[in-house]
């Protein structure tokens, strides 16, 4: 593991100010999404997706961060998942498939709450699209929502 990590920070070096980014396929490589500024939209009751990135095959490392505002919403629970099914709207499927599942947290109002998803090592065959999701138990009003989602390919 320790020879793949230096491999990566060569061809990492080799980049470094050229603007490029490595080549689809080398170890390295980064795909991620992120939404950073708070929003509303897609947020219901029970699990939604939130985003969302195309792995190719290989062994990635993948990690996320969410965060959550009450935003005037009267909530009770709120968990992050990273799932290989999205689920919009299903409010249990995909919770007991997620990859990895950072516990329920209660949301605050005045200030966000985040939680980290450390990473983990995941392995496709096949294109696989993998989601940050969320899980929201909301009675009133709509919690809003931001983070970002991270693969870096390692073999």
């Amino acid at each position: 593991m320790s020879e793949r990590i230096e491999r990566m920070r060569q061809a990492k070096r080799q980049l470094a100010g050229s603007g490029e980014a490595l080549p689809a396929g080398a170890v390295g490589e980064e795909i991620s999404a992120e939404q950073n500024a708070f929003s509303t939209t897609n947020m219901a009751t029970g699990q939604t997706g939130f985003l969302s990135i195309t792995l190719t095959p290989g062994v990635w490392l993948i990690s996320a961060v969410q965060a959550v505002l009450q935003n005037g919403s009267t909530g009770t629970a709120i968990s992050s998942l990273i799932s290989d099914v999205s689920n919009v709207g299903n409010t249990v499927t995909g919770v007991g498939v997620s990859i990895t599942d950072i516990g329920t947290w209660p949301p605050n109002n005045t200030t966000s709450t985040a939680v980290t998803h450390p990473p983990f090592v995941y392995k496709t065959t096949t294109n696989k699209v993998i989601y940050l999701n969320t899980y929201a138990v909301y009675s009133s009003g709509t919690p809003s929502r931001r983070g970002s989602i991270r693969a870096v390919r390692i073999a």
